[in-house]
């Protein structure tokens, strides 16, 4: 789905972004760390990562098989479902959020004598499907 237009593209490090599943990592973490014992540390860390408990939804019980999923619809009538996905690595431009209209809506509560504030913003997503972008899973 990614890098259409068909051209070699190259991501400096300092534009990587890396998101990994929590449970991953930190597994991954204690199996490497006895590892790193043994063998050179430098060749088994893993990359400056934001991390999330799931992709979509926790399920019922918080299992691999529930958290490492994904159930997702295209726009053109595609429908892809898949379990044992560890992380993602992609290009700083491939996608994105942009919070917008940033807004404060307060209440005022006189018989408790306290006002409430409701911060608001409108989000917007994009995404490059020319830029580079890996997902890592297990099969």
């Amino acid at each position: 789905l990614f890098n259409i237009g068909g051209k070699q593209r190259f991501t400096p490090s300092d534009r990587l972004k890396v998101v990994l599943l929590s449970e991953f990592k930190e597994s991954a973490g204690v199996y490497l760390y006895d590892a790193a014992n043994q063998f050179n540390s430098e060749n088994l860390k893993f990359p400056e990562a934001e991390t999330v408990p799931f992709w979509q939804g926790s399920g019922t019980d918080y299992g691999f098989s529930n958290t490492s999923k994904i159930h997702v619809k295209s726009g053109g009538g595609h429908t892809v479902e898949a379990t044992g996905i560890l992380g993602v690595m992609f290009d700083y431009e491939a996608c994105g959020i942009c919070n917008q209209n940033s807004r404060v809506d307060t209440m005022y509560n006189p018989k408790a004598n306290f006002t409430n504030y409701f911060y608001k913003r409108d989000a917007r997503y994009f995404t490059d499907s020319n830029e580079n972008f890996v997902v890592f899973y297990v099969a």
